[in-house]
């Protein structure tokens, strides 16, 4: 089981034990009660409800602390290795927009790293991963709030942004653009990527899967630019 389903499998596993162990929990914890109101009715001893506020605060405890583990997990299986979002969060965002009422003024912009496979191949994985890393924390400090920054593939990534126009997303790509700079004047293995990216306007209305197939389109357009200019 691979991709989307075997997040969703792992997700929905780990809320059904966390449910499993909570009516375990409660149904022992109704059986205690029910022995010490007996233990009360045969000495007298006045210590159920004592013990019964004890056993509360414990199970809120407990029921807190496996909220907070289903919030860890539900966290990891919609995020990348990389630290930013993955595949599965990216299609559920695009579900969700695709389920408003309009999609004006939301961005797609698709990347694709250049010559990894050269660098795996001559360099080592290592290389490649380190280069997939740096990219993926430069998209991430490139995103703003309006921003979904998501690794789609080994080395494709996707930002999607609403609120959004054509002078915004230039203003963004030049800030990557920078970052990757910077890093490239400090590394031996350079950072190059492909980029494209599309508008849903009034002029220009798009539904979520055009837009994404657009900026795809306009992004494989500019790698095959990058990779006439560096024939050999």
């Amino acid at each position: 089981m691979k991709g989307k389903d075997g997040y969703l499998f792992f997700l929905r596993t780990s809320q059904v034990i966390i449910m499993a162990c909570e009516a375990a929990l409660q149904l022992y914890m109704l059986h205690v009660l029910t022995r010490l109101h007996e233990i009360e009715q045969l000495y007298g001893i006045r210590i159920c409800m004592v013990i019964s506020i004890v056993l509360f605060i414990m199970l809120i405890g407990i029921f807190l602390s496996c909220e907070h583990g289903n919030v860890i997990t539900e966290k990891k299986a919609y995020t990348d290795i990389t630290g930013i979002h993955n595949k599965v969060a990216c299609e559920e965002k695009i579900a969700q927009l695709s389920a408003c009422p309009d999609t004006y003024n939301v961005g797609v912009i698709m990347f694709d790293l250049n010559d990894l496979k050269k660098v795996n191949d001559r360099l080592g994985h290592e290389k490649g991963d380190a280069l997939i890393d740096s990219f993926a924390g430069m998209l991430a400090q490139t995103a703003d709030d309006n921003s979904f920054a998501a690794r789609v593939g080994g080395d494709e990534f996707m930002m999607i942004v609403e609120h959004t126009t054509s002078a915004h997303i230039e203003h963004m790509l030049g800030r990557l653009n920078m970052s990757v700079s910077r890093y490239n004047l400090t590394n031996d293995v350079k950072i190059s990527y492909a980029s494209g990216y599309a508008i849903s306007t009034r002029e220009n209305y798009y539904i979520m899967d055009e837009l994404t197939r657009m900026a795809d389109v306009k992004m494989y357009d500019d790698k095959r630019r990058y990779k006439a200019e560096h024939r050999i």
